[in-house]
């Protein structure tokens, strides 16, 4: 039986998302013979690479013919899978570069290959329609697709009765899932409980849990955390009850500027209570087996508040959002967050870092791209081994004897929960939104995505799939272009990112992506969760 077989290109080792971490195990463990045939496989590259002229325009476009024909003609098994390094526009956090395509073969058993049919179920196993119909939002299309097993994506819309606004987000774990799923059951409750207004009800600390409606999870209430949280609401004087500001300085601010404030510390204190309970079960001898994984955990938020026209967006990592605008027949994209990388995009995000730690420091909080060496995101929920003192670290996990703080780790924190905020009033011209995780900004610029939801909107899907499988000279695309039946419309616009992001434009490619089992296929992609948000200004 023929064993799996991964070979990887040195730009995909570069440009990965994860590349730091893969590249030092892998060559760990398998030394110089794994580093020469990254070499060898980059310098086939250099060698297969052309350059072609368009029919259709001026543009140049790399050929793959000579590539995709140096597959082992021997094998029966191998398939060529083009990992989608193909924008001209910008990428995430590597805006200063220009990357070529880059191509890996997987070899593996028949039995691993999928039809089109198997293909299309998995791109739409996830998909869902959630119809709002609130002020400027009309409804949501969103989609994920697991690398990790589980998921470590989370999703969660939630309307609330105060001013009619509508909650979205979206989380990114890493280290596991578990800490991402405590976030996703309690940010709503702290955000309503921020944002409420006394004025609003005399009972209003009651109202926290009321006042999310479509609650299915009634068994909440009597949590611990649920009854603390309300007991802190009732005590509190102040018109936000988490915002933590002066009276007079609260005198001063807009109403939007103590929205901001209050959305902004509804994040942290959740933060905080997640870990200081954590630390409580942890002195209890109570923090059991899952305990200690939610403990190493974390994850990235990004969370979109719209009420009436207007949008308060706060954003906890390297998840993006962006608005779609139509104006004068053209689409165009506006990121609306910042990336929480250490990109060349974010130097004040670094900045920020370092001017927190002594100068000596200066080299270590930062390492390869990364918090300490280890965390990509610098910012983010949970991961309290950043957050903590090496002696407390070691409470927590006192269970673990093997357990050693992160060495570099001298003066902590060195990542916060605090989330950055943006303030955006919708005008005639925004007609969606669309928050994912890193999985799909690591495949697809803003303004490719933007275009792609455009296409959604006007019909063009099959179209546009036709126009990029001749542009990137896909095996067969004069088949491909001259079929009807080559390409499968998405009835959602979520589950087109996703397809147009693993190179759906090649059906063999697709399949070949979708095959890739767990865990090799976490060197090919992230998770990939997708939400689209229609606003009802959507006028042609």
């Amino acid at each position: 039986m023929q064993s799996k077989c991964l070979k990887l290109s040195l730009d995909q080792w570069i440009w990965g998302p994860t590349a730091h971490w893969k590249l030092y195990y892998s060559l760990k463990k398998y030394g110089g013979k794994w580093a020469s045939a990254l070499l060898a496989e980059s310098e086939r590259e250099k060698e297969y690479s052309g350059i072609v002229k368009s029919e259709k325009n001026e543009k140049c476009k790399p050929c793959f013919t000579q590539a995709s024909n140096e597959i082992d003609a021997n094998s029966t098994y191998s398939r060529q899978i083009i990992i989608a390094g193909v924008s001209k526009n910008k990428y995430r956090s590597r805006d200063k570069f220009c990357f070529k395509r880059s191509y890996s073969n997987l070899s593996i058993k028949n039995e691993g290959s999928i039809t089109n049919d198997e293909a299309n179920k998995m791109v739409w196993c996830n998909e869902k329609v959630i119809n709002i119909n609130k002020d400027v939002v009309s409804k949501c299309h969103t989609n994920q697709l697991a690398s990790n097993s589980p998921n470590e994506d989370q999703i969660s819309i939630t309307q609330f009765d105060l001013e009619n606004g509508t909650l979205f987000t979206v989380l990114d774990g890493h280290g596991g899932h578990l800490f991402g799923e405590e976030v996703k059951v309690r940010l709503p409750y702290y955000l309503q409980a921020a944002l409420l207004n006394k004025d609003f009800n005399e009972n209003f600390y009651e109202s926290v849990f009321n006042l999310i409606q479509n609650s299915t999870d009634l068994h909440i209430k009597d949590e611990p955390w649920m009854k603390e949280l309300l007991a802190y609401v009732k005590t509190s004087n102040k018109e936000f009850p988490l915002l933590e500001s002066s009276e007079n300085d609260n005198f001063f601010k807009t109403q939007e500027k103590k929205m901001e404030e209050a959305i902004k510390n509804a994040f942290v204190k959740l933060d905080i209570d997640i870990i200081n309970e954590l630390q409580n079960l942890s002195k209890l001898n109570k923090l059991d087996t899952r305990g200690i994984k939610t403990a190493l955990s974390g994850c990235c938020a990004l969370s979109a508040y719209i009420v009436k026209d207007e949008v308060f967006i706060a954003n906890v990592g390297d998840c993006r959002a962006v608005l779609g605008k139509h104006l004068n027949s053209e689409w165009s994209s506006v990121q609306l967050t910042t990336d929480h990388t250490a990109g060349i995009s974010n130097a004040s995000e670094v900045r920020r870092i370092l001017s927190k730690h002594p100068a000596e420091e200066s080299r270590s909080c930062i390492q390869y791209g990364r918090l300490l060496g280890r965390l990509a995101p610098l910012r983010a929920l949970g991961d309290m081994q950043f957050k903590l003192p090496n002696e407390e670290l070691r409470d927590v996990f006192k269970t673990m004897p093997k357990y050693n703080p992160i060495q570099a780790s001298k003066t902590p924190p060195y990542l916060t929960a605090e989330p950055e905020m943006f303030h955006y009033k919708l005008e005639k011209h925004d007609k969606f939104i669309v928050l994912a995780s890193d999985g799909l900004w690591d495949m697809l610029s803003n303004d490719e995505v933007v275009e792609l939801v455009g296409a959604y909107i006007e019909g063009r899907q099959i179209d546009l799939l036709k126009e990029r499988a001749c542009y990137y000279c896909v095996p067969n695309y004069e088949d491909l272009v001259s079929s009807d039946n080559a390409f499968v419309k998405d009835e959602n616009v979520a589950s087109f990112l996703i397809r147009f992001a693993l190179g759906g434009y090649d059906p063999n490619n697709l399949r070949s992506m979708l095959s890739i089992p767990h865990p090799d296929v976490r060197l090919f992609r992230d998770d990939i969760t997708v939400m689209v948000i229609f606003l009802n200004s959507l006028n042609f």
